[in-house]
C-alpha cells in the first residue's frame, strides 16, 4: 500500500481500503479543508498521490470553464448590450407615461418604467429612476440586494423570489450576474488508492 503514511484513517476506513482498493473521506481527518473543489486534486498531485477522477469532478471542471466563459462574455459583450437595451426600454416606458391619457394606461406605463429602471440602475451602479417611481425602484432594489426569499414586489405587486435573483459576489457587473442563480459549494473528497487500482 502506497501513501498510507501521508494520511490518518479510521479502522473502518482502513477496512474499506483493504476490501475495495480505495476509500473516500467526506472530511479531512487532519483539519485541512479545501476552499475550491479542485484544491483537493491539486494537493494530491503536488503530494505525489494518485488521483481518482470522478464524474462529479469532471462536471465541476465543466461548470468552472462555462462560468469563466460566461463571466468573460458578460464583461466584454453582454453588459454593454444589456445597458443599451435597458436605457432604450426605460426611455420608451417614460414616453408612454408622458403620452398616456387614460389613468389605467398611465398606471401600467409607470410600472413598466419602474421595472426597467431597476435593471438599468443595477447595471449602471446608480439610480436612473425619475422621482415619480424612485421610491418603488429603491424598494425593489433593496429586496434584490437583501435576497431574503419570497417577497412582494413593490412594482409588480406579486410574489417573487429574491434569493435566486440576488447578485452573485466577486463579479464587477453585479446586475448582469443577477440573472444567474448562485451555486452550492460542493464538498470534495480525499481519495486514496490501493495496490489493486490502476496506476496513472
Amino acid at each position: 500500500m502506497v501513501n498510507l503514511d501521508k494520511v490518518t484513517l479510521t479502522p473502518t476506513q482502513q477496512e474499506v481500503l483493504a476490501r475495495q482498493g480505495f476509500v473516500a473521506a467526506a472530511t479531512d481527518l487532519e483539519g485541512w479543508y479545501p476552499y475550491k473543489f479542485w484544491h483537493v486534486y491539486e494537493e494530491g498531485r503536488y503530494g505525489g498521490m494518485p488521483l481518482l477522477v470522478t464524474t462529479d469532478s469532471v462536471l465541476n471542471a465543466y461548470h468552472t470553464i462555462f462560468d469563466t466563459l460566461l463571466q468573460h462574455l458578460e464583461e466584454v459583450a453582454f453588459t454593454d448590450q444589456a445597458i443599451a437595451m435597458s436605457e432604450a426600454l426605460q426611455a420608451a416606458a417614460s414616453n408612454q407615461v408622458n403620452e398616456a391619457t387614460d389613468p389605467k394606461a398611465q398606471e401600467a406605463a409607470l410600472a413598466t418604467e419602474a421595472y426597467f429602471a431597476v435593471g438599468n440602475s443595477l447595471l449602471k451602479g446608480g439610480m436612473t429612476a425619475p422621482d415619480r417611481v424612485r421610491d418603488k425602484v429603491e424598494a425593489e432594489i433593496a429586496l434584490i440586494e437583501g435576497a431574503a426569499g419570497q417577497e412582494t414586489s413593490p412594482i409588480l405587486g406579486t410574489w417573487r423570489t429574491t434569493r435566486s435573483t440576488s447578485p452573485r459576489p466577486l463579479h464587477p457587473q453585479r446586475a448582469a450576474r443577477a440573472l444567474f442563480q448562485g451555486h452550492d459549494v460542493v464538498r470534495p473528497h480525499r481519495v486514496l488508492r490501493g495496490p489493486q487500482s490502476p496506476r496513472r
